[in-house]
Order: structure tokens, then C-alpha cells, then sequence
């Protein structure tokens, strides 16, 4: 989902309203900038840097769609066990009910 997300957003046509720019193109700024760039060394940061500079808006969106998805396999054992205590959160609250309902009729 989160590379869903994120990856829509960062597709979408930068527009500039009130002289401030909305849309994808400072999104994808965002994800090499913040993201990516500090965890290469300085001579491959400062290449990617350029390149990004000169590339055009697909291959833009496709460089920051590859940050997205990493990130996404970073964060799955995270949303894993997040999912995992929703589904048993859901069950209790179901099972609980049902005890409260059976508890009420035999009364």
C-alpha cells in the first residue's frame, strides 16, 4: 500500500499555484534527496544528483518508484506485524461480543 501511495503521488503532474510548486515533481525531489542521496557515498550521491538533474519526468518518476519500493520492503516486517495485531485485535473484539451476547441470554 505505501508503495502504491507514494508512487501515485509522485506521478502526478507538478503544478504551481501561488508561486509554490504541488504535484509530484517535489515529492520526487523529496525521495532522492532526503532518501536516497544519504545513504550513497559523496561521489555516487553527487552523480545520481546530476543525473536526476538532466532526466526527464519518466525517468525521474521511475528512479524515485525504485526508492518507494525499497522502502516498502523495508517497512513490510513493520506492517506485517501491524496488520497481524489488527486481525487478532478484531478477533478478540468479535469473540468478546459473542461472550457478552451468550452471557446476556443466559441471564
Amino acid at each position: 500500500m505505501p508503495s502504491l501511495l507514494l508512487g501515485a503521488i509522485s506521478a502526478l503532474p507538478t503544478k504551481v499555484v501561488n508561486g509554490r510548486a504541488w504535484g509530484g515533481g517535489p515529492v520526487r525531489e523529496y525521495l532522492i534527496n532526503e532518501i536516497l542521496v544519504p545513504v550513497l557515498s559523496h561521489d555516487t550521491g553527487f552523480s545520481v544528483v546530476l543525473w536526476f538533474k538532466h532526466a526527464s519526468i519518466i525517468q525521474e518518476w521511475f528512479l524515485s518508484f525504485l526508492v518507494v519500493v525499497n522502502l516498502n520492503g523495508l517497512l513490510l516486517p513493520l506492517l506485517f506485524v501491524i496488520g497481524q495485531s489488527l486481525i487478532g485485535f478484531s478477533t478478540w473484539m468479535t469473540r468478546k461480543d459473542i461472550q457478552l451476547k451468550r452471557d446476556a441470554i443466559r441471564k
